[in-house]
């Protein structure tokens, strides 16, 4: 049995996330992806701490 790889991205909206989701699974790409809106992140940009709202996205498909 083929192992499963899942990839874990991260989009600035839900839409961006589901346009760039649907791209991968009508191109055959991935079985599935599963969007999760609402992730709040914080981090380091340009030598500030940064807080941004996100959607996370994770594809699943197999290793080529």
């Amino acid at each position: 049995m083929e192992r499963a790889v899942l990839v874990y991205t991260t989009y600035p909206s839900v839409v961006e996330a589901e346009q760039a989701g649907r791209a991968v699974v009508e191109r055959r790409l991935a079985g599935c992806v599963n969007i999760l809106p609402g992730m709040i992140s914080h981090y380091w940009w340009q030598g500030r701490v940064e807080r941004g709202e996100e959607a996370v996205m994770i594809i699943k498909t197999r290793p080529r």
